[in-house]
Parts: structure tokens; C-alpha cells; sequence
């Protein structure tokens, strides 16, 4: 697989960067980052890399077993689609993380400016316009609402509902996920 372009590569981090606040500010696990291989399946073996993973502490390998290939499917999955991702392999990739046991798989798709959540029991939900990203169980408390936004828009890229919810950061303007 080629090198991700610099749009893909800056979305990635962004999120890996306000995913790792959250966790570690909660003590929850370990976040990885983009070309960190995950085994999903032995004997055929499968590996998967995802641009964001994140892995509860009580299900990480102990410290030793790090050092390769990590042996567990991450709790969560963060995917930027690239321009030359065919659904049919990003889809294939989500089922992987799925049937291994990842819990949540966000895909997200820069030039549809869309993200779509994708839960343990194989449902799909597409978020539209101004809704909450949430982290369900998986990053409790973790709620965001995000804006497809265009470099024009004067809407504020993460707005609370109320000053009570709960959301990535400690300020939704500069925490919340915006799509560029």
C-alpha cells in the first residue's frame, strides 16, 4: 500500500491526538497509531493496520508480547478512507476488525465529508450533518458533536448541547472533529 497523502495523514493524527487525550486523561488503555499491525487471525494469518486503534487496558497483551504484531483486535478502529479505497475493501477490513472483536469501527470518508459508525452486531449508522460521534462503551463519556464543514462555514466545529455533555477535550471549539 502506497504512503497515505498529506490530507489522509493530518486526519488521521488530529483524531489519534484527541483520542489519546481522552484516554490517557482516563487512564482507559493505549492508542495506536497508523502502520501498527494488528493479528486478527492465525493460521491464514491476518493483519491489519488501522490509521487510529484503540485498546482497553485489561484486554493489552502483557509488555512483552508487544513487541511484534499486536495479538488482539482493537476495542476501537478509526479508518480515513482514501481516494483510491474501493467500499467493497474498506468493508471487508471493518468485518475483520468485527469478527475478531473489535467493538467500534468509526470509517471515515474525506471527500464524502462523512463518518459512519460501525457497532459489534454489524450495524451501520452514518452521521449526517451535526451529529454526536459517540464512543458508546467503548470510550465511555466520549460524546463529539462534528460539522461537515467547508472552509467557508462559520459554524463552530463542536457544539454542546449543553454545557453538561460530555465530549472529547476539555474545549468542544478546539476538540471537536471537523471534517476538511
Amino acid at each position: 500500500m502506497p504512503p497515505a497523502r498529506g490530507e489522509h495523514g493530518a486526519l488521521g493524527m488530529e483524531i489519534a491526538w484527541r483520542i489519546k487525550t481522552f484516554v490517557v486523561e482516563r487512564g482507559l488503555g493505549k492508542v495506536y497509531g497508523a502502520e501498527t499491525g494488528f493479528t486478527l487471525r492465525r493460521d491464514a494469518d491476518t493483519v491489519l493496520a488501522p490509521d487510529v486503534a484503540f485498546v482497553r487496558t485489561d484486554r493489552l497483551p502483557p509488555p512483552g508480547q508487544r513487541r511484534g504484531f499486536m495479538a488482539v483486535a482493537p476495542d476501537l478502529v478509526v479508518e480515513t478512507v482514501s481516494p483510491s479505497d474501493r467500499s467493497a475493501h474498506v468493508t471487508t477490513k471493518v468485518l475483520a476488525y468485527l469478527e475478531a472483536g473489535g467493538r467500534l469501527v468509526w470509517v471515515i470518508e474525506q471527500t464524502r465529508r462523512s463518518i459512519t459508525a460501525w457497532t459489534s452486531d454489524r450495524r451501520a449508522r452514518a452521521l449526517l450533518g451535526s451529529e454526536v460521534l459517540d464512543g458508546g462503551d467503548v470510550l465511555p463519556a466520549s460524546r463529539c458533536r462534528w460539522t461537515r464543514s467547508s472552509p467557508r462555514s462559520t459554524e463552530p466545529p463542536c457544539a454542546a448541547t449543553s454545557p453538561a455533555m460530555p465530549r472529547f477535550g476539555q474545549e468542544c471549539s478546539r476538540h471537536g472533529f471537523v471534517l476538511p
